[in-house]
């Protein structure tokens, strides 16, 4: 039989093992706490918007990005271009975002965290529009599209870029917003037609107002953020520019409805020098005529990215005359060219 003393000892050891069994089971809960995961919500919104309205309605992708549009984005450890292949294995290639109705947010099904181990700071790289191809921070090829008379010729056309350095998680809560300010890395071009001598508006309706002799084709860098024409020209000899892009159709809305309200219209191409430039045309064919005038002018000698470009064409039986100015992608006043 067992003495007071005995039973007393067996107690108070078992107890000290129970105390020590808790503070066990207590350790893991704190180290959850203390790695509980931050989610990055992105928003978008886009720097030095477009001004202008176009066939009647306001021009897309002002200052906010169209609802449904598709971002992709490359968010790394700050430091590193690539997804960590040890440790936490931190990174996230070409995640695909799109704009919610309603609100700024990029949404994405799958939850993009901050890191939990060590440097939790990212770096963000987001271009738009989404392309599945792209799988890596090096150089792409872009193509602007053939058709934008539509909304979403244009969207699909206007090359969008951003890149955030040094993210730190500063957010208390499951989440933190993270804004994007993207820019246009493209060149916008806007043309208006008026109406001159002995031609009336119907013997213009339902004609496609295009730029020739131009190149849709280039490259975007998705670490720096440089888009490029594809072998930019260094001599006028060089010249091979023969793509051509639809602005929009005279007199007719986008969904092919008559309408001799809508006049102008406005596209997005690459930034293209003096020598790519020197057979760029508006072009347009009524009956049997075809008109061109020289998107060369002598004002406007070449594209550059980030800007906008207005040509106001008067067409009349005698031909066109032109005039052009250039803005940072807003509306701006004229300054005179010279038509071909």
């Amino acid at each position: 039989m067992k003495t007071i003393y005995e039973i007393l000892t067996l107690l108070a050891a078992l107890s000290f093992m129970a105390c020590n069994a808790d503070s066990t089971l207590a350790e893991p809960a704190r180290e959850t706490e203390q790695e509980q995961t931050t989610q990055i919500m992105l928003e978008g919104t886009i720097r030095n918007g477009n001004a202008t309205r176009v066939a009647g309605t306001e021009s897309p992708q002002n200052t906010e990005m169209v609802v449904g549009n598709t971002v992709g984005a490359f968010i790394y450890r700050t430091g590193l271009t690539a997804k960590e292949t040890t440790g936490e294995g931190y990174g996230f290639n070409n995640k695909k975002l799109t704009r919610v109705s309603g609100t700024r947010q990029l949404f994405t099904p799958d939850i993009v965290d901050f890191p939990t181990e060590e440097t939790r700071a990212v770096d963000i790289y987001a271009y738009a529009p989404y392309d599945e191809d792209y799988t890596s921070l090096t150089t792409h090829t872009f193509a602007v599209q053939e058709n934008q008379s539509t909304t979403d010729g244009y969207i699909k056309s206007d090359l969008l870029y951003q890149k955030l350095t040094n993210v730190e998680k500063t957010s208390s809560i499951n989440y933190q917003v993270v804004p994007i300010n993207f820019d246009h890395k493209l060149t916008q071009i806007v043309v208006k037609v008026k109406i001159g001598a002995a031609i009336t508006a119907e013997d213009l309706q339902g004609t496609n107002v295009m730029l020739t002799g131009i190149s849709r084709t280039g490259n975007i860098n998705l670490q720096t953020g440089e888009a490029a024409i594809a072998n930019p020209s260094t001599d006028v000899s060089q010249h091979t520019r023969t793509e051509q892009v639809k602005v929009f159709v005279y007199g007719q809305t986008e969904e092919g409805t008559d309408d001799l309200n809508v006049t102008q219209g406005y596209s997005v191409v690459y930034p293209h020098n003096e020598y790519d430039l020197v057979n760029a045309k508006i072009e347009f064919t009524v009956g049997p005529t075809t008109y061109q005038a020289s998107l060369k002018t002598t004002n406007i000698t070449e594209w550059v990215a980030g800007l906008s470009y207005t040509y106001e064409v008067t067409v009349s039986q005698a031909g066109l005359s032109i005039t052009a100015s250039l803005s940072d992608w807003v509306e701006g006043g004229n300054t005179p060219g010279i038509a071909e």
